[in-house]
This record gives C-alpha cells, structure tokens and sequence, in this order.
C-alpha cells in the first residue's frame, strides 16, 4: 500500500514538473535515466563526491561536460520536495554567486550541476585533504559574494529565501569563487532567517570555530579586548580593525531579535563592498527581477 501511494507520489510529480518543463530557460535540459547512468559509470562508489541525508553527489561526464549529478532520495517527501524546489529555483536564475543548475533527470530525482574542482567552504576552512587554507582576503571576498547572492534572491517577486545557509552549501570554482547551492524547504522561513545565518557564516569565516555558541563567543572576546586570538591564525594576519568592524557586522547580522537585523543590501553591501574592493577587485551587483 506504503509502495503504491509513494509511486503515485512520484508519478504525480513527474506530470508536475513534465508541464514545468515546457517553460524552462533553453539552457536547461532534461536527461535519461541511461545518461545518467553512464556519467556515473553505473553510480559508481569511486565517483562518489558527496553524501548526505539529501541522498548522494557524484561526479560525472555527461554529454563531454564534467558535472556534479546529486541524486535525491526518493522515499518519503523530502527528496521530491528538494528536487522540486530546486528546479522551479535554479532554473529560472542566473547569478554568478549561485551554483549553475544544467539540468535533472526526473526518472531517478537526480539534478545536475555545474562541477566545482574546490569543493565546499566548510572543506577548504578544515583542509580536508591538506588544502591550502584560505587568506583572510580570499574570506572577505567570499563574505562579500555571498552577500551579493543573498541580496539578489532577496529582490526577486516574490522574494526567496534560501533557507539552508551554512559553509557546507557553499560550494568553490577553480579560482575559489564562490557558489551557493542545495536550497533549504522550509516554507516558514524568512529573509531575516537568511540574514541570521549569513551573519554565523561570517564569524565562522573569522574564526572557523563551530556555529554553536560562536556569537556569544564573538562577543565576549570583542568586550574582553583579547579578540585577535579568536581569528583563525590559518588566515593570515587579519587588520584587526577591519576583522572587528566585520564581526561587529556578524554580530548585528545574528542579533536574537530578527526585527533588529540589518537589510543586506541598504546596511551590510555598503560596508562589504569597500572592504572587498581593498583586497581585489571590485564585483558588480545585479538587481532582481
């Protein structure tokens, strides 16, 4: 019965986003279940790049393009509701802070990427695989790049929220350009929500301590003067005043009191953006739609 129902589910899906799929962006393009299964050699343990509750990531050749093909589960509704949500999001948008959506296969809930050769924000501040670690201003220019995505979805109508934000989904390019990918399903979340968590990504780009506590930790050094020993030695020499006017802008960003956060494009892009342009060059905003 269980199985009945689930493969009515799926069907009922697959007609959903069959009709969807007749309004996709001619850059996006659905592909067979066999080609899929042949990028991945069969979905083959080796190719396996990433695994989660979300289901697994594989890399894979398809149509001669290196990609990542994450591959959902398919029992229960979560799996159908990511896909879902993925698909109506990241095909109908184009920044380039956001991960590049290619295509999905339907058959099987697999969505298909973009490849990012540098792996995950969280993977390169713990050098999984003795990476090297990133410069305080290589950080700065991601803050800044994620504040320029998260301003962009903000200003679609109607707004969306990316609902998941952590360094984990925060994928890296060759050049360690940043991309956000594996949008969250909560429909009660808020930009204010986004916002909060933008704000624990930046302490944790500081200090590449854990997100547990870390605002309150943050906190206590900034009052107790001894700041600098909390920021990541990895990083290289931090300008203590331009790391302190970054946590401070952390720290407003995941205040308790979601009323009292700031909006990223009128008080936190103004700041960002000159501290950007201090350590490269500079990167230009666009407007939603």
């Amino acid at each position: 019965m269980e199985r009945d129902n689930a493969r009515k589910e799926a069907e009922e899906l697959r007609r959903k986003l069959a009709e969807a799929f007749r309004h996709m962006p001619q850059f996006f393009s659905e592909f067979l279940f066999s080609e899929i299964e042949e990028a991945t050699q069969g979905f083959d343990e080796s190719l396996k790049i990433g695994q989660g509750g979300y289901g697994s990531i594989y890399k894979g050749l398809l149509r001669q393009t290196e990609v990542a093909i994450k591959r959902l589960q398919s029992q229960g509704s979560q799996g159908p509701l990511e896909f879902q949500m993925e698909v109506r999001v990241l095909s109908q948008l184009r920044h380039p802070n956001l991960v590049k959506l290619i295509g999905s296969c339907p058959e099987t809930f697999a969505l298909i990427y973009e490849y990012l050769p540098n792996g995950s924000l969280e993977d390169r501040l713990n050098r999984v695989d003795n990476s090297p670690p990133l410069s305080w201003k290589t950080r700065i220019r991601i803050a800044t790049e994620l504040c320029s995505v998260l301003v962009y979805l903000h200003s679609n109508k109607p707004h969306i929220v990316h609902g998941d934000l952590k360094p984990s989904n925060i994928l890296l390019d060759l050049n360690f350009v940043s991309k956000l990918s594996d949008f969250g399903i909560c429909r009660e979340l808020t930009i204010k929500s986004d916002v909060y968590s933008f704000g624990i990504i930046l302490l944790q780009l500081l200090t590449n301590k854990p997100a547990f506590f870390i605002a309150n930790e943050v906190k206590h050094a900034l009052k107790a003067g001894n700041f600098k020993d909390l920021l990541d030695p990895l990083a290289g020499d931090w300008p203590i005043e331009l790391a302190q006017e970054l946590a401070g802008l952390a720290l407003w960003c995941s205040h308790k009191n979601r009323k009292s956060r700031p909006d990223l494009r009128s008080d936190i892009w103004k700041v960002l953006q000159p501290m950007r342009d201090s350590c490269g060059a500079s990167i230009l905003i666009p407007t939603g739609s």
